[in-house]
């Protein structure tokens, strides 16, 4: 039998000069992402419980770059980014 585990990819190797977060959106960054994702996953088959994970894609974002550039992108990303995070109530990751 297949665990959940077992279907994530492994990580990518840790590079301790890579910032845990993406500078843009303040968000975790794929590294993060992966690492917390892998460790959720262990804690869910330990306690047999269930895991959501909610990927979350914004429609016409390459439109946005072409028509009125990567600064106006920029800012609908960190304006997502933060709309998610008071909408969940996180703190900032570390």
């Amino acid at each position: 039998m297949q665990t959940i585990g077992s279907c994530i990819p492994k990580p990518m190797v840790t590079r301790p000069h890579l910032p845990a977060l993406d500078p843009l959106t303040w968000l975790p960054n794929r590294v993060l992402f992966e690492a917390r994702l892998v460790r959720a996953v262990r804690d869910v088959e330990r306690r047999r419980g269930t895991l959501a994970v909610l990927l979350i894609d914004i429609d016409r974002m390459e439109q946005v770059n072409a028509t009125l550039g990567r600064k106006a992108g920029d800012r609908v990303l960190r304006e997502a980014a933060a709309r998610m995070a008071r909408a969940l109530m996180v703190a900032p990751s570390t």
